[in-house]
């Protein structure tokens, strides 16, 4: 990717990660490579970017509390948006740390303008967040569980799918693994670790030619392996 394209696609993911950090549905752990068709168009994302650029720069001038707030939102995520590093371009990780000066605002903003009876409001929407947070502890329980979840909210995932067949031939389910692999072949016929995946499990199912085949495409997209 170039640079001038990461950059641009950096607009929606901070905006997407905002998105997120007021109302953290779906999370994605692993969003591929591919991930800018479903966060649409870059000109939002720079509205709400420029917007709180322009609030941080206002701030530092006549509150500089909060302009500090923003200086340290963009400060911690200025690397990983503005220098291309692996191979995924949004990460919600990325966003951990960038979420405290977003967590100290909102609750400034929540003691100043909060009244008596906005408390129930804010106890059902403690409890609803926090019941969202346990069901999310689910996908974290085992590789497998966190790589069908992925699959499952990323489906043109190669490298998800890649993981998910890992696992599942971990367990035992080749034909399920054989599925995921061929899958991620299909969407990605480049990465080899699907057709060295694939290779195993063909050679465990009893179809040695079949899996010569595919460790030879792997051999040859990797050929040091």
């Amino acid at each position: 990717m170039a640079w001038s394209d990461y950059v641009l696609g950096q607009f929606p993911a901070i905006a997407h990660y905002l998105r997120l950090a007021f109302w953290p549905t779906p999370l994605v752990f692993d969003y591929g490579t591919r991930w800018t068709s479903p966060l649409g168009s870059p000109i939002p994302g720079m509205v709400v970017v420029v917007g709180l650029l322009a609030a941080t720069i206002h701030g530092l001038r006549r509150r500089p509390a909060l302009g500090f707030l923003g200086v340290c939102f963009f400060a911690i995520l200025a690397p990983t948006s503005l220098i291309p590093g692996n191979r995924q371009a949004l990460a919600e990780h990325r966003m951990y740390l960038a979420l405290i000066p977003v967590v100290v605002a909102a609750v400034m903003a929540i003691r100043l303008g909060a009244h008596r009876q906005s408390r129930v409001v804010l106890a059902v929407l403690a409890i609803l967040l926090g019941f969202m947070t346990s069901q999310r502890n689910l996908a974290y329980q085992s590789d497998l569980a966190l790589w069908s979840d992925t699959v499952a909210k990323c489906p043109g995932n190669f490298y998800a799918r890649n993981w998910l067949g890992q696992d599942l031939a971990a367990a035992g389910d080749w034909p399920a693994a054989a599925a995921q692999f061929r899958e991620s072949i299909r969407l990605n016929p480049s990465l080899w670790l699907s057709h060295d995946g694939l290779a195993f499990v063909l050679r465990a199912s009893g179809q040695a030619d079949e899996a010569k085949a595919e460790f030879a495409k792997a051999q040859r997209l990797r050929p040091r392996n």
